[in-house]
């Protein structure tokens, strides 16, 4: 879309604009703002399809192992990079990857693909997508810089792409996240309204391309909607920062869903613990239901008796540094959402600890399981 073109079409309606085709600055007046805004959608929708909305980028090659040097200084010859000579991108499939924030409260993000050290901007938001074990392509570029006389290469990542029929593989992901999102995260305050399906369908169908998000636990939820089935799919946090209305699964407890301007539960949620839903009108679909990650769960006093007693056996083979690395890599016997559930809530008793990234065991203190807020929830949601 040419923006600099879009801007002259409508200029009758502007006091003065200048810029690009990418980029441009504009002063309108107070009294000429909504005729200009029917003016620019009139021109759009004679211009462009709706495909030419749908965000595309184009890469040259695959990354397959080993660092490409030569190809890296010769793509320097290429610049300078803009408009007209776009900087080369390139794609790496894969899954589970180990993310690292560069530093505490850090918004960038550091990981390996295979030897290549990657950066990505701005990118923690989308730390757990990255970190989850659903098949993903990660769009980067090369960038060769040189510190005392060395070269180091490093992928700047720029998207990060993935199937909604490949979230089926993060699905301990979703639960472990699920189960997270139960922990002593403050409950926010909303105003809530319950509707029946007959209303969140109708709704679905009238909602529009922007401004609404349907929000489940786990994907089975989402797919008992069958007036969803064409809307964009995504896991943890929205894709996009358009507003386009979707379906997320299993939202993070920081995603920031301020802007939509409805947002619409497909099963109840225990608690709403996102801050950014504060004040916020709130849809919840009236029918009750369990995630399946959570009736799953062995509550029983002998069966978390059971994990701690292993891990009581193996604390001096174990290096996870936090309960989501022990329980991802566990050779306890245990499945992966069970015993993140476990660790949990011994953390939360204070029978362990992950102080300073070591995994630690709290010997000799005595406690009641009762005293877990995260498990007289899971509990309870699951004795119904």
């Amino acid at each position: 879309i040419n923006i600099f073109e879009a801007l002259t079409a409508c200029s009758a309606y502007i006091e003065e604009f200048g810029g690009h085709s990418q980029a441009a600055g504009v002063n309108v007046s107070l009294d000429n703002f909504e005729n200009l805004k029917t003016a620019m959608n009139n021109y759009l929708n004679e211009n462009y399809s709706s495909e030419d909305f749908i965000p595309t980028i184009f890469t040259n090659g695959t990354f397959s192992g080993g660092i490409p040097t030569r190809l890296v200084r010769e793509l320097q010859l290429l610049e300078p990079y803009g408009v007209g000579n776009k900087r080369p991108m390139f794609e790496v499939e894969e899954q589970d990857l180990p993310v690292h924030l560069l530093k505490a409260n850090s918004p960038h993000l550091s990981f390996k693909c295979e030897n290549l050290d990657m950066m990505y901007f701005s990118g923690a938001r989308f730390s757990h997508v990255l970190s989850s074990r659903i098949p993903k392509k990660i769009v980067f570029e090369y960038n060769l810089s040189t510190f005392r006389g060395r070269e180091y290469i490093k992928g700047f990542v720029r998207e990060v792409y993935y199937e909604p029929r490949s979230i089926k593989y993060a699905a301990e992901d979703i639960a472990a996240n699920g189960i997270y999102s139960l922990c002593s995260h403050k409950k926010v305050k909303c105003n809530i309204t319950y509707s029946d399906r007959e209303e969140i369908e109708k709704l679905a169908l009238t909602c529009g391309e922007y401004g609404t998000l349907f929000i489940a636990s786990e994907q089975t939820a989402a797919e008992k909607f069958e007036c969803l089935k064409n809307l964009p799919v995504d896991i943890f946090v929205p894709s996009e920062k358009n507003l386009k209305s979707s379906v997320l699964i299993s939202p993070d407890t920081n995603a920031d869903l301020s802007g939509y301007k409805n947002i619409v539960y497909l099963d109840a949620p225990v608690k709403i613990t996102n801050s950014s839903l504060e004040d916020k009108n709130i849809i919840i679909y009236s029918q009750k239901t369990i995630p399946s990650y959570l009736s799953a769960l062995d509550v029983s006093r002998e069966g978390l008796l059971k994990i701690y007693s292993a891990l009581l056996s193996n604390r001096s083979e174990i290096s996870a540094a936090s309960p989501e690395e022990l329980a991802a890599d566990n050779n306890l016997g245990f499945g992966r959402v069970q015993t993140y559930f476990a660790l949990l809530v011994f953390r939360e008793l204070g029978l362990i600890s992950f102080d300073e990234g070591k995994f630690t065991v709290i010997r000799g203190k005595k406690t009641d399981l009762n005293n877990s807020e995260l498990y007289r929830t899971v509990k309870e949601i699951c004795n119904g």
